[in-house]
């Protein structure tokens, strides 16, 4: 079980979770660095650091919901960015008591047909059947897409 002793902002600007002994654990590993940097639970779930005085969600400098292994929620997205080049994806965590990114990711594949792919390192362990623009292949109408 983790017993964590405080969530703080660090010199650098990124958001970090140290231990009872003051030991980084965890790092937002955010490198823009701002003068008046604020965490904010927004409505959605979402966990954000962003410059005080910058209210626009959009321009945050870090925010939960592209972590990989955070887990997934109605609103968040997977796949491409491709204004920003961000590749947002699900991984599993190392162990059962460390989430830090483990071995498995679950990504959307988008060389050739785009694809869901879980991959153990490098390694593609499933792939599904390409998506159409609606759905995956090889499903039926009464299949939700995805």
């Amino acid at each position: 079980m983790w017993s964590f002793k405080f969530l703080t902002i660090a010199n650098n600007g990124s958001l970090v979770l140290l231990d009872q002994k003051q030991r980084i654990i965890w790092s937002s590993g955010s490198t823009r660095a701002t003068e008046n940097p604020v965490v904010q639970l927004l409505e959605s779930g979402n966990l954000v650091l962003r410059e005080k005085s910058d209210v626009n969600p959009e321009s945050c400098m870090w925010q939960g919901f592209d972590a990989p292994y955070n887990p997934q929620r109605p609103d968040m997205k997977l796949g491409w960015n491709f204004s920003t080049g961000m590749e947002q994806y699900l991984t599993s965590w190392r162990t059962a008591s460390d989430p830090s990114p483990g071995d498995f990711a679950l990504k959307f594949d988008i060389v050739g047909l785009p694809q869901v792919v879980l991959q153990k390192g490098s390694e593609k362990k499933f792939h599904s059947r390409p998506w159409n623009g609606l759905r995956f292949g090889g499903l039926t109408d009464e299949t939700p897409s995805v």
